[in-house]
């Protein structure tokens, strides 16, 4: 990893965007380190001249969709990510479906839809749990419909694969010619999702499990528990509130 140590004022404001810039072109985390004295110190310095500052990008592909030409977005070939954006999109257009409502003003009904990448969590700490590959956006807008709808805290995690930085397309879909065998496997028709521990089981077996891994319908959801706890506390006047503080 990366640390820049600055020692003077002036070499935080250059340090600082030299952090930026290697965080930018190596797509990993940098420290800056610095001490409380430079922090809280009020100093003049010569102006920076900012046309000798270089600016550096990530490494983003410019082309632009003859098939979509709304899609005018710096996305590397084969990017998991457009997938996903695919995906929601899809969803969007089922929930349009459903309510009439316009894309522009749809919103998920429920505050609890979490999106998670990478290395496989626990999905049966919530109560709606599955897991989907970025390359198939509409079982992905399905599912993630579906934890829309769901009366609580939905976790949607989604293994999307980076082309440009960690390219593991080929080692989550195998490739035969290369002995390299699927890391992801549909979760099988007799999976109980309602079983906590089967879910729990079904995570410890390796690879990538794609469907629902648990869901818990009869759970309590936090905004029910909230309304239960108000309706049960007793609404005193303001009279009496009041009271509590006179000496």
């Amino acid at each position: 990893m990366p640390v820049i140590a600055v020692g003077t004022v002036e070499e935080c404001f250059y340090g600082a965007i030299k952090a930026i810039n290697w965080a930018e072109r190596y797509q990993g985390p940098v420290v800056l380190m610095s001490e409380m004295s430079l922090a809280e110190r009020v100093q003049n310095i010569p102006r920076p001249d900012l046309s000798k500052v270089e600016v550096n990008r990530r490494l983003t592909y410019q082309a632009v969709s003859k098939k979509n030409p709304e899609y005018d977005f710096k996305w590397c070939p084969g990017c998991g990510d457009f997938g996903v954006r695919r995906a929601l999109e899809f969803a969007m257009i089922n929930r349009l479906e459903e309510t009439g409502l316009p894309i522009v003003k749809q919103r998920c009904r429920r505050r609890h839809l979490l999106f998670l990448f990478g290395n496989l969590v626990p999905l049966h700490r919530a109560s709606y749990g599955f897991t989907r590959f970025s390359s198939q956006p509409r079982p992905l807008a399905k599912l993630i419909n579906q934890g829309m709808e769901h009366p609580g805290f939905a976790i949607v995690h989604v293994q999307s694969p980076c082309t440009t930085y960690n390219d593991t397309f080929e080692a989550l879909k195998g490739n035969p010619k290369k002995g390299l065998e699927p890391q992801l496997w549909d979760v099988p028709e007799e999976h109980d999702p309602s079983d906590r521990a089967e879910a729990h089981d079904l995570l410890q077996q390796g690879g990538v499990p794609v469907g629902v891994i648990y869901q818990d319908t009869t759970r309590t959801t936090l905004d029910d528990k909230l309304s239960q706890d108000l309706e049960k506390a007793r609404q005193r006047p303001l009279e009496e509130i009041m009271d509590m503080f006179k000496f």
